[in-house]
């Protein structure tokens, strides 16, 4: 069985992303909204821990790094730069419309 899943509590590398930049608000704002509802933006955190839950064992984690920019340094990131990006514009109305719900 495989699970993908994404954070979207972003961040950088470099410390870039300070508090008050707008994507940075804009995740603040989500994550009230986030517990208002009781539902989570962040289920990627949670996998690992819900599937031994239900009682799966070998149990195994990879994480890999997703370029939010326009031009991370390290090449393999700009390798999946274009993938990335269109996920987020092909899912953006739908995150949109959960984080209203």
């Amino acid at each position: 069985m495989e699970f993908q899943d994404f954070d979207i509590d972003y961040y950088s590398q470099d410390s870039s992303l300070s508090k008050t930049h707008a994507m940075r608000r804009w995740l603040d704002i989500a994550y009230g909204a986030e517990e208002n509802t009781g539902r989570t933006l962040r289920p990627g955190k949670k996998l690992e821990e819900w599937v031994k839950d239900a009682g799966f064992t070998n149990v195994h984690v990879v994480k890999n790094l997703l370029p939010l920019g326009t031009w991370p340094k390290d090449t393999k990131l700009v390798r999946d730069l274009p993938f990335f990006l269109s996920f987020i514009l092909d899912t953006s109305p739908s995150l949109v419309t959960f984080i209203l719900l």
